[in-house]
C-alpha cells in the first residue's frame, strides 16, 4: 500500500523540473521583446535589480532579494543585448532562467506575472554591449500594510502644499499677453510647445528642412492639418501664423522618462509630471465624472490627478469625483463580485475639497488582495451621477479587475487611462472595458482610440503585445 505513494513522492521532483522545463522554453519561444535600450520603470511599483555579466549566465549579487518575501511579483524581465545578433541566445538564456528559480521560488504558474525577454538593440559591438543592462529586473509591489496608508496620505499632503505655495496663473497659452521670447526661448518653452504630451521641437511646412533635421531614432515627425495647428493653438508665434500649406511637420522630441517627484512649471505654477496630467491635457472632457483607484500603491498617481485639477479649479471640465477602495476593510473572502463596495462619489468643488475627500476613502482601507472592483465601480459612480458627459476610469494596469464580467452592464463609453509602466503590455481587463462599452485606452504619450479590429475578432498590438476578444473579454495572443 505504501509502495504508490512512495513512488508518486519520489517522481514529484522530476515532474516539477518537466514543469519548469516546458515554462522556460515557452518563454524562450514566446516572449521576446525588442528596445533599443532598456529603461527601468519608475511609476507605481519598486524594481529589484539582479545583474549579470554580458554573455554570462550567473547573477552577480543577490542583494535584497529579501524584499521579494510576501511581495506581489508584477514582472519578471530578463534584459540582455542583440549581440552578436547571428548567435542563437537560447541555450545561455535557459541557463539564466534556471539560475534565478534556483534563487528565488517564483510561482510559474501565476498568471498575473508577466513573464518577458528583453533584447536591446543598441549593443553593435562588444564595446557598446558591455555598456548596457544585463541581468534580472523583477518589478514587485511590497505587501501593503494599514500603516502604509498614512505614509501615502502624507504623500497627497506634501502634494497640495507644494501647490498651495503658488500662485495662481496670470496668463494661459491663449493669452495675447505672453511674451514670446519666453515662450520660445525661456524655461518654459516645453510647457506651451507640446502635442500629444511630447515636446515640440520643430513647427514646419517646410518638408526639405524636416527631412534635413529630423533623426528618425531619437524623434518622431508627424503631418497634421494646418486648421487643427492652429486650433490647437500651436501656430501662435509670427513666424508660424505665416505658414500657408494645408499641413505642417511637427518633430516631436523622444518619449521622456517620467522620474518620481518630477514636476513641470505652469506660469507660476507647479505641477506633476505623469500619465494623468498628460493625458487629461489633450483628451478633450466636458461634465465628466473621473473614477479613481485609491488603493495601496496608487497615491502618485492621485497626486498628479490633484495637480492637475489645481490648475482648472476655476474652469474645471470635471464634474464629478468618485473613488473606490476595493471594499475597504472588507475580508477578501466577503468580497462578491458587484457587492464588494468601498465606492464613494460627490460633486467636484475644488482640488482641497477633492484631496479631503479622498484622504478619508483611503483611510476607509486599502484594497486588500489584488483584484480589484474596478467595474463595480464604474456602474455605481454613473448611478450615482447620470447627468455626466464623459467618463474617465484612473486604473491600475497591474491589478487584474475581480469583476470584469460585469463590463457588458456598463451603459457609458470610458475612457481608461493606464496607470502603471506598459512595457509589459496593458492588462488585458483595461482593454475590454474599453471594448465593450465602446471606449478608449490612453497612455503617457498614446491614446488608442478605435478597437475595431477586437470588435471584429481579429487580433490587435497595443502597447507592443497582441490581444484578442475571445467573445466575453481580451486576452493576450501567445505565439
Amino acid at each position: 500500500m505504501k509502495t504508490l505513494p512512495c513512488l508518486l513522492l519520489a517522481l514529484l521532483p522530476l515532474l516539477l523540473n518537466a514543469q519548469r522545463s516546458k515554462f522556460i522554453d515557452s518563454l524562450l519561444d514566446n516572449r521576446l521583446i525588442l528596445v533599443p535600450k532598456y529603461t527601468r520603470p519608475t511609476e507605481s511599483n519598486e524594481s529589484l535589480l539582479l545583474k549579470m555579466n554580458f554573455g554570462q549566465p550567473d547573477i552577480l549579487d543577490s542583494t535584497g532579494v529579501w524584499k521579494l518575501k510576501d511581495a506581489q511579483i508584477l514582472s519578471v524581465d530578463l534584459v540582455f543585448t542583440d549581440y552578436p545578433s547571428a548567435q542563437d541566445l537560447k541555450p545561455l538564456n535557459r541557463k539564466r532562467y534556471n539560475n534565478l528559480l534556483n534563487l528565488i521560488p517564483i510561482n510559474i504558474h501565476d498568471g498575473n506575472i508577466s513573464w518577458q525577454m528583453i533584447r536591446q538593440l543598441d549593443g553593435k559591438d562588444k564595446e557598446s554591449s558591455l555598456g548596457l543592462l544585463h541581468g534580472w529586473v523583477i518589478n514587485y509591489r511590497p505587501k501593503f500594510k494599514p500603516e502604509d496608508t498614512e505614509t501615502e496620505i502624507a504623500y497627497i499632503d506634501s502634494v497640495i502644499k507644494k501647490l498651495s505655495k503658488r500662485e495662481p496663473i496670470v496668463d494661459s497659452v491663449s493669452s495675447d499677453k505672453i511674451r514670446h521670447w519666453d515662450v520660445i526661448h525661456g524655461k518654459n518653452a516645453n510647457v506651451y510647445r507640446e502635442y500629444a504630451g511630447r515636446p515640440i521641437k520643430i513647427i514646419t511646412d517646410d518638408e526639405r528642412l524636416v527631412k534635413k533635421l529630423f533623426w528618425p531614432k531619437k524623434d518622431t515627425l508627424i503631418r497634421i492639418p494646418t486648421e487643427v495647428a492652429r486650433k490647437e493653438q500651436l501656430l501662435v508665434f509670427p513666424q508660424e501664423r505665416a505658414i500657408k500649406s494645408d499641413s505642417v511637420f511637427l518633430v516631436l522630441s523622444p518619449f521622456v522618462v517620467i522620474a518620481k517627484n518630477d514636476t513641470i512649471t505652469y506660469g507660476e505654477r507647479s505641477i506633476i509630471r505623469g500619465t494623468i496630467p498628460s493625458v487629461l491635457n489633450r483628451v478633450p472632457i466636458t461634465d465628466a465624472l473621473v473614477i479613481a483607484d485609491v488603493t495601496g500603491s496608487m497615491a502618485r498617481y492621485t497626486g498628479q490627478l490633484l495637480s492637475w485639477l489645481s490648475l482648472h479649479d476655476e474652469d474645471s471640465s470635471v464634474k464629478y469625483l468618485v473613488c473606490f477602495n476595493d471594499g475597504g476593510i472588507k475580508a477578501d473572502n466577503q468580497k462578491k463580485i458587484g457587492e464588494t463596495g468601498g465606492i464613494y462619489g460627490r460633486q467636484y468643488t475644488n482640488v482641497s475639497n477633492a484631496a479631503n475627500f479622498i484622504k478619508t476613502v483611503m483611510r476607509g482601507g486599502n484594497g486588500g488582495d489584488e483584484p480589484e472592483n474596478d467595474c463595480e465601480a464604474v456602474i455605481k459612480a454613473i448611478e450615482m451621477f447620470p447627468d455626466c458627459n464623459d467618463v474617465v476610469l484612473l486604473a491600475d494596469n497591474w491589478a487584474p479587475m475581480r469583476d470584469i464580467s460585469l463590463a457588458k452592464e456598463i451603459r457609458k463609453p470610458v475612457k481608461v487611462v493606464i496607470c502603471g509602466d506598459n512595457m509589459i503590455g496593458v492588462n488585458p481587463d483595461c482593454i475590454t472595458v474599453a471594448l465593450l462599452t465602446g471606449g478608449s485606452l490612453h497612455f503617457l504619450n498614446e491614446d488608442v482610440v478605435d478597437l475595431t479590429l477586437l470588435k471584429e475578432g481579429k487580433q490587435m498590438m497595443i502597447g507592443g503585445k497582441m490581444y484578442k476578444f475571445n467573445g466575453h473579454k481580451v486576452v493576450e495572443v501567445k505565439k
